[in-house]
């Protein structure tokens, strides 16, 4: 298993106050598009906390592509994605929009996630759509939504489960590096992640483990993971109810204990699901230690930067095959650890002045 090391952590965390979510804006792609907002609506009703929502979501993008899109004229990707009934949707409108603000933001990079922040500006980019929230709603969340990558192996998932846990301290890196600029601004407001990824690193693990999941049994791990997977990334209901689960905790800053379940879906899976998102919260929050943007800058360089490019040359390679995916991996193994060890505003993780928006 591959860990984060301890020197990427500092001791001791402020902890925001907990949060009911009562006016939820969700900008996404796939793996956050329905029924995910759904099941965190439907849990949030069987708490007793109604919960509004809509969406931004387009299939396969960046936070650029949602943001300052790809056109010559900035900022044009707010128009881009439809909402939660399938309809174009202009996001500054919508946040602008006569009525209670929206409270609280669940937003999403693409799972290639190096790759976003180096080429996307992902960093200042998540910033610009959490100060517009901010900026309606001072006491408003923003939550970076951690996404998965695509399974390398459907027949032994233990790499992609250790590359997930490889990843997570990448996209607390994100929201720390944010927040240390929010900080040095004197700022009180901060980005939170929800660690849905490595959650469901945990999932495939328990489900093939010597202990079963009751309905998501299999004689072999391609069988399980088909019950949780209805591809390599995207998820069937048993796989969205869990992260929903898990988001739901993570966005209150508790546990929750629900009753509701997907339609079809057997009491004892439920039962079950629950147990392991509840004892997935409760370990994550016990281990939750904040983040040094300086120790970020050297586990992204020296660990993080060799098992990501080594995760996408394979998966690329099982997928296309090419003698351009070996080169364009020895290019940027060479390139990348350089470019985060690097004291420079051309570090993505370099502590200076923030460039202009």
């Amino acid at each position: 298993m591959i860990e984060a090391p301890a020197q990427v952590y500092q001791a001791a965390a402020p902890r925001l106050a907990p949060h009911v979510p009562r006016r939820l804006f969700v900008s996404g792609h796939s793996l956050t598009n329905h029924p995910f907002p759904e099941y965190l609506e439907g849990i949030a009703a069987d708490l007793g906390w109604p919960l509004e929502w809509n969406m931004q979501g387009l299939v396969g993008s960046s936070v650029k592509d949602r943001s300052m899109g790809n056109g010559p004229a900035p900022w044009t990707g707010y128009a881009a994605g439809i909402d939660k009934a399938g309809h174009p949707l202009d996001v500054r409108a919508e946040l602008q929009r006569p009525g209670p603000s929206y409270d609280t933001l669940i937003i999403t990079e693409q799972h290639t996630v190096l790759g976003s922040i180096v080429w996307n500006d992902s960093l200042r980019l998540l910033r610009d759509f959490h100060d517009r929230v901010i900026a309606l709603d001072p006491q408003a969340r923003t939550y970076l939504f951690a996404a998965w990558m695509n399974v390398l192996d459907l027949d032994d998932p233990a790499r992609w489960i250790a590359y997930e846990r490889a990843a997570a301290p990448i996209w607390r890196c994100m929201a720390e590096r944010i927040n240390h600029d929010l900080a040095a601004a004197g700022r009180p407001d901060r980005l939170t992640t929800i660690p849905a990824a490595s959650a469901l690193a945990t999932l495939v693990e328990e489900a093939t483990s010597s202990r079963p999941i009751p309905g998501l049994e299999g004689p072999d791990a391609k069988s399980i993971l088909a019950a949780i997977f209805r591809d390599d990334v995207h998820l069937r209901p048993a796989g969205v109810y869990y992260v929903a689960l898990v988001t739901t905790a993570i966005l209150h800053g508790r546990p929750v204990d629900v009753t509701v379940r997907p339609r079809g879906m057997r009491q004892d899976t439920a039962e079950r699901l629950r147990q392991i998102a509840t004892t997935f919260v409760a370990d994550y929050a016990r281990g939750e230690r904040p983040l040094t943007v300086e120790a970020c800058r050297s586990y992204v360089s020296e660990d993080f930067v060799p098992t990501y490019l080594a995760y996408q040359r394979d998966l690329q390679w099982r997928d296309h095959g090419s003698a351009m995916t070996w080169l364009k991996w020895a290019k940027l193994r060479l390139l990348w650890p350089r470019l985060f060890r690097r004291h420079d505003a051309t570090n993505p993780f370099y502590v200076g002045k923030p460039a202009p928006l």
